[in-house]
C-alpha cells in the first residue's frame, strides 16, 4: 500500500497549483484587455504584463501535476482487488463533469447577457459567433483539442485544457489497466495507436509532457530525497529561471513544444 501524501507535500502541491490557477486567470484577464484595448491600456504595471505571459508555462505545471496525482490516486486504489477500470473512469469523468456542464452553461449565460451591454460579444474577431451547435457539442464532449484543433466556445477559451486533460485520463487509464482489459499486446498497441492518430500530433505531444507527471510518480516510490526549505526554494528560484529564459525569453530559438518540454521535465 503506498503512502498517503506527507501534510508538507500536500501543502506544496496546493500552493503551486494555486499559484499556477492565478497565473492563467492573470493571463486570460489580460488577454481580453488586449484585444479590446491593444496598446491604449492605462494603469497596467510592467510586472502586470510580465506575469500574465507565463499562463501558457502555468498550463504545463498543471500538467504535469495532474499525471503525479492520477498516478498516485490510481495506484493507491489499485491495491484493493475490486479497482477497475470502469472506478477509474468514473472517478476521473466525475471530477471534470461535476463542474463542465455548470461552467458551459455560466459561459452562455454571461455572454448572451453581455451581448445586451456591449458590442465586444458580438464582434467575431474577439468572440466566435458561427458554428454554436458544433462548438457547444465538442466543448461538452471533450473534443474542443482534437487534431491541434481550439474550438472555442464563446468567451471562454479556458476550455481547451479540458479536452487535453479528458483524453489523457482515457489513456492513462488504458495503459494503467492494460493486462485486465487486453489479452492480447497487439490489440492494446493497435487501439491506443489509433487514439493517438484520431487526437492528432499536438495533443500526443503534449500527453508526452503530461506522462512526464507519472514517471515523476513512480521514480519518487524508488527514491527517497529529503527535502529540507533550502532546496525547495533553490528549486523553485531554478525554475522561475527557467521559465525566464526558456519559456518567456525563448533563449534558445526552441518551438513551443520544446520549451514547454525543458519545463515540465525540470518541474517533473
Amino acid at each position: 500500500m503506498s503512502k498517503k501524501l506527507s501534510a508538507g507535500k500536500s501543502d506544496f502541491f496546493n500552493a503551486l497549483r494555486w499559484a499556477a490557477a492565478m497565473v492563467v486567470v492573470i493571463g486570460h484577464i489580460d488577454m481580453v484587455g488586449m484585444q479590446l484595448y491593444g496598446d491604449k491600456r492605462t494603469g497596467i504595471s510592467d510586472f502586470y504584463t510580465y506575469l500574465s505571459s507565463h499562463a501558457h508555462a502555468a498550463v504545463i505545471v498543471f500538467f504535469v501535476l495532474s499525471g503525479y496525482l492520477i498516478a498516485y490516486s490510481s495506484h493507491n486504489k489499485k491495491q484493493r482487488k475490486d479497482y477497475t477500470f470502469k472506478d477509474y473512469f468514473l472517478d476521473r469523468w466525475s471530477r471534470i463533469y461535476s463542474v463542465l456542464p455548470a461552467a458551459i452553461v455560466f459561459t452562455l449565460v454571461l455572454d448572451y447577457t453581455g451581448s445586451f451591454f456591449s458590442p465586444a460579444y458580438l464582434n467575431p474577431a474577439l468572440v466566435p459567433q458561427d458554428n454554436w451547435g458544433l462548438r457547444l457539442f465538442v466543448n461538452l464532449f471533450s473534443l474542443q483539442g482534437i487534431q491541434g484543433y481550439r474550438i472555442q466556445l464563446g468567451t471562454n477559451p479556458a476550455l481547451w485544457s479540458i479536452g487535453y486533460e479528458f483524453v489523457y485520463y482515457i489513456l492513462f487509464g488504458l495503459i494503467f489497466f492494460r493486462r485486465k482489459l487486453f489479452k492480447n499486446k497487439v490489440v492494446f498497441v493497435s487501439i491506443i495507436f489509433l487514439i493517438l492518430c484520431v487526437i492528432g500530433i499536438k495533443m500526443a505531444g503534449y500527453f508526452l509532457i503530461w506522462l512526464l507527471g507519472v514517471l515523476s510518480f513512480y521514480l519518487s516510490r524508488r527514491i527517497k530525497l529529503k527535502v529540507s526549505g533550502l532546496r525547495l526554494t533553490i528549486f523553485l528560484l531554478g525554475f522561475l529561471m527557467l521559465n525566464h529564459f526558456v519559456g518567456y525569453k525563448n533563449s534558445f530559438g526552441l518551438a513551443e513544444y520544446w520549451n514547454d518540454f525543458i519545463l515540465a521535465f525540470y518541474l517533473g
